[in-house]
Parts: structure tokens; sequence; C-alpha cells
């Protein structure tokens, strides 16, 4: 399978709990995919390998192929979300590249939480006293981020962090120089 191909089979299969078979550096793998995450600048793949019940991750561009494991009906995972969370969380951690970006939203109705493949961790959307519109997530700055900030334009404004405002600034400046 190409690529897309195989990251929309993964996720299909994390959506009904099905076990697949990976193939990875030549050997098949009995796995439960269990989350896509992106870090290190690339999808991963956060699955339970079927045999031990211990947790994995690969690249989603080192699998070679996927296909379904129609002999393996129920198989339960071991882990709960909260758990799934915090494997994904130390291996982010060991990279140190992630922030939490807070946006205040001036229109709801362009505010797009579909950041195409751009995935982010603990979203969450409150108001603050004022009756803003506050959202704020946990990813890895990137040029898909900063695209769809763009494409979110004025209706939102970067609260927090500093830094990631001033990254995604000389963004812009890159941007319209390539225009001009």
């Amino acid at each position: 399978h190409p690529m897309p191909l195989i990251l929309m089979f993964l996720e299909e299969s994390i959506l009904d709990k099905r076990v697949v078979t990976l193939l990875h550096d030549g050997k098949n793998l009995q796995t439960l995919p269990l989350k896509i995450a992106y870090f290190e600048g690339c999808l991963h793949l956060i699955g339970e390998h079927t045999t031990d019940g211990t947790l994995f991750n690969l690249k989603v561009q080192d699998i070679e192929n996927v296909w379904d494991q129609t002999c393996i009906k129920s198989y339960q995972s071991n882990y709960s979300p909260g758990e799934i969370e915090g494997f994904v969380s130390s291996l982010r951690a060991m990279h140190e590249k992630v922030i939490r970006l807070v946006l205040k939203i001036y229109s709801h109705e362009h505010f797009g939480i579909n950041l195409n493949r751009v995935y982010f961790d603990n979203p969450c959307l409150f108001t603050n006293p004022q009756g803003d519109y506050i959202w704020a997530a946990t990813l890895e700055p990137s040029p898909e981020v900063f695209e769809w900030l763009c494409e979110m334009g004025s209706y939102v404004e970067i609260l927090d962090p500093t830094s990631f405002k001033r990254e995604f600034l000389l963004y812009c400046e890159d941007k319209l120089k390539k225009l001009a």
C-alpha cells in the first residue's frame, strides 16, 4: 500500500479496535493499532503487540504493508486511553519539541479544528471571564501548523507561547517574500 492508504487503513482499524498484521523491516507483526501521533517531524503508529501485550511505536512511513488479521476478532487492549496518552507524552518528552499553543478565537464559525493531519494532544476550549473563546492544545510546531494559522488569519490570535508567535511571524514574512 502507498503511505496514505496505509494511514487510512490504520486509522480505520484504530476506530474499529481491529487487530492487523504489519509488515515492518521484513517481519510480520500482529498488532492492535491504538493511536496515530505526530512527533519528531513525522507520524508514528502507537500499537500493542498482541503476542505479549507490550506497547510500541513505529514511524508510519516505515510500515511496508498492513492487512486485517481476520482470525483474531476479540483482542482487548491491556491499556487505558490515559496510559496510551502517557506513553505518547513520554515519547514526545524525549524530543522536547512540543509546545502548548493557546489561541484566542474571534470567529467561532471560522475556527477549524481540522488541522489536516497535524496531530495535537489534550485540546480544550473554554471561555474567559470576558466571554472570549480560548483554545489550547499541545502540539509540535511545523509548517502545517503555521499554514493552518495563516488560513484562519484574523479569526484567531496566538496568546502563548511568545517564542511560537515570533516563529509564526517570521514564517508569514517569509511567505510574503516568496509571493512578492
